[in-house]
C-alpha cells in the first residue's frame, strides 16, 4: 500500500475521528481538515477543530498500532500547524459553482462531473493581488493550505481516550436524535435548493454511519438523509417524499410515494402505522338523504333527469317544508337548486375548462356557503396567509439564520383556511381544470405539510386526553371538479397523512344523482370540524386563563418550545437568486405581505 493512501483503523461515531479513518494520509493537512468540516450547515468555530485536530492526532500517534512513519508524519503535521498559525500566510478560496460537480441529479441533461470550469482559484496575499486562474479538481487538494477565518468562539469539544491496547477504539457518542435531525434537514434543503455538493455529500455519510435510529421519527430523517444523496430533482415523486420525510410525515395518499417510502422503511415501521384509525363523523342524517333520492326521481321524466321538472320539485318541497316549519332540510335542497342551475343539460356540451382558479373555487364556494351555513366556522379564503407555517418558518430562521436557503419567515397562501375564532382547523386547495400532473403532486405535498403545520399547533393547546383520537386535520384537494379528502394525524413523534376518499362536483346534470356521495362526504366533513371546534376551543380557553393568571399571579406556564424544524418550507425567490428557476408551488404561493 502506498503510504500515502494510510488511514487509520477506527469504527468508532467520533466524526473528528472519522476523517481520519476515511481519508488517505495525504489529507491529514489541517486545511483539508478544516474544509472538511467547514461545509457543514452549521460548523464548528475554528478554536474547536484546531483543539479537535490536535487531540486526533495525538491520540492516533500515541496508539501502539499506529506505524513509525505515521507517527513521523503526524509530528511534522503538528508541527507545521504551530509554524502557520504564528504566521500569516496566503490562503485559497474555493468557488464550487450550482453547476455538474453537483452531486444531485438535476434531471436527464445533466450528468454527475467535476470539470475545470467547477473551480476557480484565488490567492489572496496581504501584500498583493494574484489573478484569478483555473486548475483541475484533483490538484487542488495537494496545493497550498488554507484556513477560514472565524468570529464565532465556541467551548472546545471534548473528546474521550480513543485507543487502548484490547481494542482498537471506544464507541463515543453519535450525534443526538435532534442534532441529526436538524443537520438532516439543513441538507435537504440545500439539496432541494440545488446546493448539494460533494463535500456535503460525504459529511452526510458520516452522520448516516454515525447514528442509530430507534424512533419512527428517527427513522424517518434517516430516510430523508438516504434518499436526498440519489435524489433526482427531476422526478417529483422522489421530489414530494423528501418534501414529506423531512416534515416526518408518511405519506399514504399517494400510492408512488408510498412505494418509495416502502424502499426506505422496514416492516416493523408499517405494522405501527397500520394500527392508525381514521375515523370521520357521520355525514348526512337519514331524513337528508332521502329527501335528495326522493327529489331526483320527482325531478326524472323517463329515467332522466330533467332540469325544469327538477328545480319546480325543489321549490315546491320547500315551500311545503317552510310551511310546516320543517325548515331543517331545507339546506340540502338549496343546494340541489344551486347545481340544477348551473350544470349542462346535454352531455355533448363540452364544460369550459378554461376557468381560471378562482372561478373554480367560486363554484365550490356557493356550496360551502350552504353547508356551513350557521355553524361559526369561517372561510378564509382569496389566498389568506396560514399563521401556523409563518411561525414555523420564524422558528426555522431562529434555529438556521443564514447559514441555509431559508423563506425569509414568510407564511404560505391559502386557498380555503377553515377557522374558527381565528383558530386554523384545516386547509383545502384548488387548481383550475388545465393543470398538469406534476402540478397537481406538488400542490397534494404542500397540502398535506401545511395540514400538518396546523396539526402540530392544535396539538400543542391543552385538550383532555379522552379527546385525542378525534384530533386530526381533514383537508382537499380540487382540480376542476375532481378532488379527494385526506386526513394527517398524528402517530408516536410523526405524522401520517391517510385518503378518505374521492369527491366529484357534477358538470352535467345527470351526475347529481351520484352526488349524493360527494354530498355526505362534505357534510362529515364539516361534522369533523364542528367537532374540532367544540374541543379546541375549550383548549383555547384554558390556554388565556393560564396566561392570565401567570401575568398577573406570577404562576408558571408550561411552556413547551420545539427547536425542532417543522415542516418542509420552500426557500424564498431571493434566497434563491443564483439557482435556476423552479415551477415549485411553494415558491408560487409565498406570501410577502409580512416578514
Amino acid at each position: 500500500m502506498n503510504a500515502d493512501d494510510y488511514q487509520t483503523a477506527y469504527e468508532g461515531e467520533d466524526k473528528y475521528l472519522l476523517y481520519f479513518s476515511q481519508a488517505p494520509l495525504k489529507f491529514w493537512k489541517y486545511h483539508d481538515f478544516e474544509r472538511h468540516f467547514q461545509a457543514l450547515p452549521i460548523p464548528p468555530s475554528k478554536k474547536t477543530l484546531i483543539s479537535s485536530y490536535k487531540l486526533c492526532l495525538a491520540q492516533i500517534k500515541d496508539n501502539k498500532k499506529t506505524l513509525p512513519y505515521v507517527k513521523e508524519k503526524i509530528e511534522t503535521l503538528l508541527k507545521d500547524l504551530t509554524t502557520n498559525s504564528s504566521s500569516a500566510c496566503a490562503s485559497t478560496t474555493y468557488h464550487i459553482n450550482q453547476g455538474s460537480s453537483s452531486v444531485v441529479n438535476y434531471g436527464s441533461n445533466n450528468t454527475i462531473s467535476t470539470s475545470n470550469s467547477d473551480i476557480i482559484t484565488e490567492k489572496q496575499n496581504s501584500s498583493n493581488s494574484i489573478p484569478k486562474h483555473k486548475r483541475a479538481f484533483g490538484d487542488v487538494d495537494d496545493e497550498q493550505q488554507f484556513a477560514h477565518k472565524r468570529k464565532q468562539e465556541t467551548p472546545v469539544r471534548p473528546i474521550d481516550f480513543i485507543f487502548s491496547e484490547e481494542t482498537n477504539s471506544i464507541p463515543v457518542p453519535s450525534p443526538t436524535p435532534a442534532e441529526f435531525r436538524k443537520a438532516v434537514y439543513a441538507y435537504g434543503v440545500k439539496a432541494l435548493s440545488k446546493e448539494f455538493f460533494m463535500e456535503d455529500s460525504f459529511n452526510l455519510q458520516q452522520l448516516i454511519n454515525s447514528f442509530g435510529p430507534r424512533t419512527l421519527g428517527e427513522q424517518l430523517d434517516t430516510m430523508s438523509a438516504k434518499l436526498l444523496m440519489s435524489i433526482d430533482l427531476s422526478n417529483v415523486i422522489q421530489v414530494n417524499a423528501l418534501k414529506l420525510s423531512l416534515s416526518r410525515i408518511v405519506d399514504s395518499v399517494n400510492d408512488k410515494i408510498t412505494s418509495l417510502f416502502r424502499q426506505y422503511l422496514d416492516d416493523t415501521f408499517w405494522k405501527e402505522l397500520s394500527k392508525v384509525n381514521i375515523t370521520l363523523c357521520a355525514g348526512m342524517p337519514a331524513t337528508s338523504k332521502n329527501l335528495y333520492q326522493a327529489m331526483m326521481t320527482e325531478g326524472s321524466n323517463n329515467g332522466k333527469l330533467n332540469r325544469k321538472l327538477l328545480r319546480v320539485a325543489v321549490a315546491k318541497k320547500k315551500l311545503s317544508l317552510l310551511e310546516s316549519n320543517q325548515t331543517d332540510s331545507l339546506q340540502v335542497l338549496d343546494i340541489i337548486d344551486l347545481l340544477a342551475k348551473h350544470c349542462l343539460s346535454d352531455s355533448a356540451i363540452l364544460p369550459n375548462n378554461t376557468d381560471s382558479e378562482l372561478t373554480t373555487y367560486r363554484k365550490f364556494a356557493k356550496i360551502f356557503d350552504e353547508i356551513l351555513d350557521d355553524t361559526m366556522l369561517d372561510m378564509l379564503d382569496g389566498e389568506s396567509t396560514c399563521k401556523a407555517s409563518k411561525s414555523i418558518a420564524k422558528t426555522h430562521e431562529k434555529i438556521y439564520g443564514s447559514n441555509i436557503p431559508l423563506n425569509n419567515g414568510f407564511g404560505r397562501r391559502i386557498d380555503l383556511i377553515l377557522a374558527t375564532k381565528n383558530l386554523e382547523l384545516s386547509t383545502s386547495e384548488w387548481k383550475r381544470d388545465k393543470t398538469s400532473p406534476a402540478k397537481c403532486l406538488q400542490q397534494q405535498s404542500k397540502n398535506i405539510r401545511i395540514n400538518k403545520a396546523i396539526l402540530t399547533y392544535l396539538l400543542g393547546l391543552p385538550f383532555n386526553e379522552a379527546d385525542s383520537d378525534r384530533v386530526f386535520t381533514v383537508g382537499m384537494d380540487w382540480t376542476g371538479p375532481m378532488g379527494y379528502m385526506f386526513a394527517i394525524k398524528q402517530v408516536k413523534d410523526i405524522y401520517v397523512a391517510k385518503p378518505i376518499s374521492t369527491l366529484l362536483m357534477p358538470s352535467y346534470l345527470e351526475e347529481l344523482p351520484s352526488f349524493e356521495e360527494t354530498l355526505n362526504r362534505l357534510y362529515a366533513w364539516r361534522n369533523h370540524h364542528l367537532s374540532l371546534k367544540e374541543i379546541m376551543l375549550s383548549a383555547l380557553r384554558k390556554c388565556e386563563q393560564e396566561v392570565f393568571f401567570s401575568s398577573v399571579l406570577g404562576t408558571s406556564v408550561s411552556a413547551d418550545i420545539d427547536n425542532s424544524p417543522n415542516i418542509y418550507l420552500t426557500p424564498s425567490r431571493r434566497r434563491r437568486s443564483q439557482t435556476p428557476a423552479t415551477t415549485d408551488l411553494d415558491l408560487e404561493d409565498l406570501s410577502n405581505d409580512e416578514q
